[in-house]
């Protein structure tokens, strides 16, 4: 997205560069100021606008999927959200799959986009032949022109972070960012944010609780000031029922949360005295 722009082509040129909004009320008995990166002011209203059109580009330049052509994935809504935007843009055709579980709306709003949606169950495993991982694979395998998305193993989701959200957040923090708290879904924004900054990274995946969500990996090397990461300062940690214990950030520290996506960045400022 170029923000010097006032006007803009089309609606993919709005994706990104999603503004920082300090948190006072829900974090006043924080010792540290505390951030919100604001995803939902993505056209698609999620993190997932992102990575949706990188994956599309990449695709486009490798030649897996030719003007005209059929996108196949299977989604919750929100990556079928940014693949639906930049089909109608480019011309593509738009089929989905998703499970039951996933409410009405979320796919009457897919369907607004001009995309088909097949509902398939949720009580079956992800080989079954009936779920909508697989349904996703069969369809491309079948329609001709068309293009399997599989966001889970595509290298471009990660691209995505790589190249715009990171770079985004480290400008906006001035490129203090030492600690950072992700959600996990496909992985893309886990992997991807921040690789070449010094931080520690707490990994939440949704649906594994207890220690699993409490696992930090603690990326070696300098801040930003000189000093080493520390490993415990600011790692919020994880409760068992997934929420975050800001609680434990000390002093000098600055939260960030990724609303619309899922994570926290933390940073450590270098000591004033």
């Amino acid at each position: 997205m170029n923000t010097s722009k006032k006007v803009y082509d089309n609606i993919l040129q709005t994706i990104g560069n999603t503004p920082l909004v300090k948190l006072n009320k829900v974090t006043a008995d924080l010792p540290c100021p505390v951030y919100a990166k604001v995803e939902t002011f993505n056209p698609g209203n999620s993190i997932k606008d992102r990575m949706a059109l990188k994956m599309l580009e990449v695709a486009e330049q490798e030649g897996k999927i030719r003007p005209g052509g059929t996108i196949i994935e299977g989604t919750s809504g929100n990556t079928g959200m940014g693949l639906a935007l930049a089909a109608i843009i480019k011309g593509y055709r738009c089929i989905f799959t998703t499970t039951d579980k996933q409410s009405k709306e979320k796919a009457d709003m897919l369907k607004a986009m001009g995309a088909e949606v097949i509902v398939c169950p949720t009580n079956v495993e992800p080989e079954d032949p009936q779920s909508y991982y697989s349904v996703s694979k069969r369809l491309a395998k079948e329609i001709p022109n068309s293009w399997y998305v599989n966001q889970y193993d595509n290298l471009a989701n990660r691209q995505a972070h790589y190249e715009q959200t990171g770079p985004e957040i480290w400008e906006q923090t001035e490129g203090w960012v030492t600690h950072v708290v992700i959600a996990a879904g496909t992985g893309g924004t886990v992997t991807a944010d921040l690789l070449e900054g010094s931080y520690v990274l707490i990994c939440n995946v949704p649906g594994h609780y207890g220690l699993g969500m409490r696992t930090a990996l603690t990326v070696s090397g300098a801040a930003t000031d000189g000093a080493p990461v520390p490993a415990a300062a600011g790692n919020a940690g994880l409760a068992a029922d997934g929420s975050t214990g800001l609680t434990m950030l000390g002093l000098g520290a600055v939260a960030l949360f990724i609303l619309g996506g899922a994570g926290i960045l933390v940073r450590r400022q270098a000591n004033s005295n």
